[in-house]
């Protein structure tokens, strides 16, 4: 392993689901608080490189964690969204190409940009290594800070859009994971290992974009603090509902 020292919100309910296909309709009651159990961690094949940035209109930003010594998280999608490192641990074997192990003061950002303003139809998706979930407080896994977020909890991982667009899960500890999260007109749905886990009504927010902040990876935005306890390993956001055919075919997971 090598150091890099080049030089991050949302709460709301959870339908736990059933088997790996979303259902064609669902109740549009709003549900209480549940947690989904996900696998132990992925048992598929890793993704390729190319597989996993494919070039797409609707691939606003795709980083393959290639060449993080080099100080920028390269946005492999045609937008250009390069990141800049900050006091990362590289470690050269992770689920695409490297990994960043974070710890206190380490950071990627990604400037804000309109591709990246997504509350509606969108969809995104990591592989992520969490070591333990925080005792207190939390972790920032991925923050576009009030859009959409990964973040670690003492009772598991809340993962989702603003407001009500959140979904918990209880994730693996110690191994790598691929999770994603789509939402659409109708639902709010995160899978795990290639498994819908949760789901939730959709409630479409009304307005809040372009407020300037960062993306952040392996942190919080927009102070780049709270720095997750374990690795990041890939990240792809989409301007569009994913189905899960689509996450599973280049994704890695065996769904």
């Amino acid at each position: 392993m090598t150091d890099a020292s080049a030089s991050g919100t949302s709460d709301g309910g959870t339908t736990a689901a059933t088997g790996n296909e979303p259902p064609a309709t669902g109740s549009e009651s709003s549900t209480s608080e549940s947690t989904a159990n996900p696998t132990e961690g992925s048992t598929g094949t890793a993704p390729t490189r190319e597989g996993w940035c494919d070039p797409s209109t609707a691939l606003v930003a795709c980083y393959d964690f290639d060449d993080l010594a080099s100080g920028t998280l390269v946005d492999a999608s045609t937008y250009g969204n390069d990141g800049t490192i900050m006091g990362i641990t590289v470690e050269d074997t992770g689920p695409i190409a490297q990994a960043a192990r974070f710890s206190s003061g380490g950071s990627i950002s990604i400037p804000a940009s309109p591709q990246c303003d997504l509350e509606q139809e969108f969809s995104f998706e990591m592989w992520i290594l969490l070591d333990e979930l925080p005792a207190a407080d939390r972790y920032g896994v991925m923050d576009r800070d009030g859009m959409y977020s990964v973040l670690a909890y003492p009772d598991g991982l809340r993962i989702g859009g603003r407001g009500e667009n959140n979904i918990n899960i209880q994730p693996p500890l110690g191994v790598w994971f691929h999770v994603a999260f789509t939402m659409g007109p109708r639902f709010s749905r995160a899978y795990v290992d290639g498994e819908l886990v949760a789901e939730t009504p959709a409630v479409i927010p009304n307005g809040g974009l372009g407020n300037g902040n960062p993306m952040s990876v392996g942190c919080s935005s927009p102070g780049l603090d709270q720095q997750v306890a374990g690795a990041v390993g890939g990240l792809r956001v989409w301007s569009e509902e994913r189905s899960l055919d689509q996450i599973c075919a280049t994704s890695g997971v065996d769904c």
